[in-house]
């Protein structure tokens, strides 16, 4: 290795970078060209077969704001490296700064499996990092360019209307038409992370249930009305599942028995601030199934104190008999209840 200085034009960027976009270079720049010159010399090896040109392994950075600075010399430390090890310095450089793109850092990964034969785990170890990552970010280069180009850093923040890396990964399973409907609705509307994944697994839902139809007719018109628009709002698939019910005149909605049980939920819940002061009654005659709650306030005079007496459920031939001879005694009933397998009336008499 030797240290030296070379003119500007026998220094040639280095084909293996995977950096494309090298940021603003002007700050850079100026403060060569106000007498700092070039602090730091670059990383140079020879050019096979060209006397006196150079290729730039590490810094290509430096050497444009010094060509924008209208810097004629450039120190340069040069060593003779094989390709593997130039793309090996170039990997460890380009991360150790962290501002590659999950797609420049996909590409550096592919080409360091694909010319040099490094495993994902080879190129994990490599640089600190899971093989997961390394197999993620080549998956990028599999999105269309349209997409590819509007991915930001990795750890950059989850804006709405950013195609984060995350954003972008969820994108890699689908086919091309659902790629294009989502990455434009990120970029118009504004979508999260998790609203990605939300609305993938939505369209996966609606889809599955469609492809279950069995009537033809009726598949090919929900597939029409709705497989292109499986990413809206409005498209919900319980709703589709409501429709296919009655297009196959199947009942919708909740049946009598799911109503009767909320209605008893409903009233439960309404008697939960009175529990001391009220009582559920539940009861049927023949189809008929009724709940009734009785809530009672003292005002004035305080009540008789009542006492819980259990009639045999032969006693009586219905409820009302059971009321009207709780009522003839100061009283009343509550309806039948169940103790030991039992049952009997429940009667509140003095």
């Amino acid at each position: 290795m030797s240290l030296i200085e070379v003119p500007m034009d026998s220094l040639t960027p280095s084909p293996m970078n995977p950096r494309t976009d090298f940021g603003d270079i002007d700050e850079l720049a100026n403060s060569m060209a106000n007498g700092v010159g070039v602090i730091q010399p670059i990383t140079v090896r020879p050019l096979p077969g060209v006397e006196g040109q150079y290729e730039i392994v590490v810094g290509g950075r430096r050497y444009l704001a010094a060509k924008k600075a209208g810097i004629k010399m450039m120190p340069v430390s040069i060593r003779n490296l094989a390709d593997d090890e130039v793309m090996r310095m170039q990997v460890v450089e380009n991360l150790q700064r962290q501002d590659l793109t999950p797609v420049e850092e996909g590409k550096m990964f592919k080409d360091m499996r694909d010319q040099f034969g490094y495993s994902g785990a080879e190129i994990a170890r490599m640089i600190g990092r899971r093989p997961t990552y390394v197999t993620t970010r080549i998956q990028m280069l599999n999105l269309p360019e349209e997409i590819r180009t509007k991915i930001v850093s990795a750890d950059a923040s989850d804006s709405p209307k950013t195609m984060t890396f995350h954003k972008a990964q969820s994108l890699i399973p689908l086919s091309e038409e659902k790629r294009t409907l989502i990455a434009r609705r990120i970029s118009e509307r504004g979508m999260t992370s998790e609203q990605v994944r939300t609305a993938i697994r939505k369209a996966d839902e609606v889809e599955t249930i469609i492809a279950k139809v069995r009537r033809a007719p009726l598949r090919k018109k929900l597939e029409e009305k709705y497989l292109h628009r499986v990413f809206d709002a409005d498209v919900k698939p319980a709703d589709i599942l409501v429709e296919i019910d009655r297009e196959l005149g199947k009942p919708t909605g909740p049946s009598q028995l799911d109503q009767y049980n909320a209605m008893q939920s409903r009233v439960a819940e309404m008697r939960r601030p009175y529990m001391h002061n009220s009582f559920v009654r539940v009861w049927k005659q023949g189809d008929r199934h009724f709940v009734q709650a009785t809530v009672w306030m003292d005002f004035g005079d305080k009540v008789t104190h009542l006492e819980r007496m259990d009639y045999a459920i032969e006693d009586f031939i219905d409820f009302e008999s059971a009321d009207q001879f709780a009522a003839d005694r100061g009283g009343y009933c509550t309806g039948i209840i169940a103790l030991k397998k039992k049952k009997f009336w429940c009667i509140y008499v003095p």
